[in-house]
């Protein structure tokens, strides 16, 4: 049988024509690579089990020759058929156009490089990278869990079948795990309880031998001898033939590392100042660090005062014991005077971020207003003075922070970011105060004499002057600030903000000479 030209279907010399004009394509399941995407498509339905069978078999058999399968696969092929496979219907499927046909996701033009592929769901036309996702479909494209056929499908239809969960199966296992934890939180608790009753005793135990024999002449070795008694009695110590490790870190004992067992819970552990798996410490110290519990003599401080004598204590049992009563100490303690400064400084600061959207609303609607009305001027001068005030002592409080002397590199720290923070806050929140608004500059504005019984020295009223004077204070408080902010940004080099301050600056000072002028012997 032969083609047009005269050669025979599935020759070296066909095939290979045509495998040198079409580029290799890669299976997407499997990752073998194949000549043609004819091939891919046979490969994946007769390997895989993608297979169009609704196809006429005359048609998938002879695609099978063209390309040159063995009789292996076709076997297979037949196999599967032979075995029930499903047959599902593609009338719903996009014919494909040769050169023509566009992926239905990304658009792209469909060809051997990207691949052709119907989705077997909703029938439209994909590209390999767009129809990746297997979905169990019957046979007319519908949905099946229940089906055992697997079938090639696009992403939209993957994700809006029903039943479809982006994160998978879900359990809600809250409950569970809160029961969990507070099973293990009664269970700390109960241990904590156990410890601080073997403290308690042990304690006891060793002032009343330490009160009772104190005054014999053989005090040390009977208070000593009486210590290793109790000791034992509180707790069982395990076998120190038997313990070839410290329980705590691990760390295998030798000549250079000791054994030594735990008074409150009776484990073997070492005493290296590395890990701290234990310490020797003094009764009173314990005492101290638990003054809840009901110590005996404790009010008669001289009969213990000269105590000495140290408890061994793992570091496990002393998290227990003390850890919880460390927190709580720490937090009944005095803040630094740093951290109550700063307290200070945040609410100054929430002062005047607060005050700014009110200046902000009154300056608008005075500008926006057809006349201006004295009372809203009134209001926007006085908003503006509690500004510049407020200003004038957060920068005071935070130069307080900076010269204050730190006793830790903590404090250290939080000292260099107070300072930070504050001089950016102070340069922010400093913009809309720079120039005074026009509503309250005094060049613009004309002043009516009614008579001239009101005027007093260079035609100026009483009320006239009294405003004057008030600016003329808002500008020199103003003034200050600037002043100071532009020292701060010629010592840090902050070149740019310095020349706008510098001319912010020569601005105040004109209207500082204006005012001046105007008022002559009545300024102040």
């Amino acid at each position: 049988m032969t083609e047009g030209n005269g050669r025979w279907l599935g020759s070296a010399s066909s095939t290979g024509q045509h495998d040198r004009n079409v580029e290799a394509v890669t299976c997407p399941v499997c990752g073998n690579e194949l000549k043609s995407l004819r091939k891919l498509n046979v490969h994946l339905d007769n390997v895989h089990g993608f297979n169009d069978e609704s196809a006429s078999d005359v048609d998938s058999s002879r695609e099978s020759s063209v390309i040159g399968l063995n009789t292996l696969v076709q076997e297979r092929t037949h196999e599967r058929q032979s075995k029930g496979k499903l047959k599902m219907n593609t009338s719903h499927w996009k014919k494909p156009v040769e050169g023509k046909s566009v992926c239905f996701e990304c658009g792209c033009k469909l060809n051997a490089r990207n691949g052709m592929i119907n989705c077997r769901k909703c029938g439209e036309l994909f590209c390999l990278r767009h129809c990746r996702n297997a979905i169990k479909l019957n046979e007319n494209g519908e949905y099946d869990p229940a089906s055992n056929v697997w079938c090639k499908c696009c992403h939209k239809c993957y994700i809006n079948r029903k039943g479809y969960n982006d994160y998978g199966l879900t359990r809600n296992i809250t409950q569970a795990f809160a029961k969990i934890r507070k099973l293990k939180n009664e269970d700390g608790e109960l241990i904590t309880l156990q410890l601080e009753n073997r403290l308690l005793r042990l304690i006891n135990g060793i002032i009343q031998l330490h009160v009772r024999h104190q005054s014999s002449v053989f005090a040390t070795f009977r208070i000593r001898a009486g210590i290793i008694a109790l000791e034992r009695s509180i707790v069982e110590w395990k076998d120190d033939q038997m313990a070839t490790q410290c329980g705590i870190c691990s760390q295998p004992f030798g000549l250079l590392m000791r054994k030594h067992h735990c008074r409150l819970c009776g484990q073997i552990v070492c005493d290296r100042q590395e890990t701290r798996c234990s310490s020797d410490i003094p009764v009173l110290n314990l005492m101290s660090a638990a003054p809840d519990l009901s110590f005996e003599n404790v009010g008669n401080l001289k009969a213990i005062s000269d105590l000495s004598t140290g408890v061994r204590i793992c570091s496990s049992c002393l998290r227990y014991v003390f850890a919880k009563r460390k927190l709580q100490f720490s937090k009944a303690l005095k803040l630094p005077e740093i951290l109550q400064q700063y307290e200070n400084l945040h609410n100054l600061e929430t002062l005047v971020v607060n005050l700014l959207p009110r200046f902000q609303k009154a300056l608008d609607s005075i500008h926006n207003a057809p006349a201006s009305d004295e009372t809203a001027i009134q209001n926007l001068a006085q908003l503006r003075r509690k500004l510049l005030q407020n200003l004038t002592l957060y920068d005071k409080l935070s130069k307080s922070i900076v010269q204050l002397d730190t006793k830790s590199t903590a404090e250290k720290k939080i000292q260099q970011s107070i300072a930070l923070h504050a001089s950016a806050f102070i340069e922010e929140k400093m913009l809309p105060l720079k120039k005074i608004p026009e509503i309250l500059n005094p060049v613009s504005q004309k002043v009516e004499v009614t008579t001239s019984s009101d005027l007093l020295f260079n035609n100026l009223t009483i009320a006239e002057v009294k405003k004057y004077r008030e600016e003329l204070m808002v500008l020199n408080e103003q003034r200050y600030l600037v002043e100071n902010m532009l020292n701060s940004a010629a010592k840090e080099r902050r070149f740019e903000e310095a020349i706008s301050l510098k001319t912010n600056l020569s601005e105040i000072d004109q209207n500082i000479v204006h005012l001046e002028s105007k008022l002559g012997d009545e300024g102040f």
